[in-house]
């Protein structure tokens, strides 16, 4: 069966406390975009983080480049 897949677990955890996510976080993303999540989704970064507002935006954004590139060789063939 066609099931949606919800990636969430601590996607960005480093802001609740920082205004930047960690390149591992945006790594996590954007791998989860292209390995099938439907979609990812923020916890702790917005229901008690310090930059709830900035935490959306980098994950809109890391999604969106990851949309880019769906369904295109990740690896070139030699």
């Amino acid at each position: 069966a066609k099931k949606p897949v919800i990636t969430a677990t601590q996607m960005m955890l480093s802001m609740v406390d920082n205004d930047k996510p960690s390149r591992a976080e945006i790594t996590d993303i954007v791998n989860a975009i292209l390995e099938g999540s439907d979609a990812v989704m923020l916890s702790e970064e917005s229901a008690r983080g310090k930059h709830p507002i900035e935490a959306v935006e980098f994950m809109e954004r890391a999604v969106m480049e990851a949309e880019k590139h769906e369904n295109k060789p990740i690896i070139n063939p030699l």
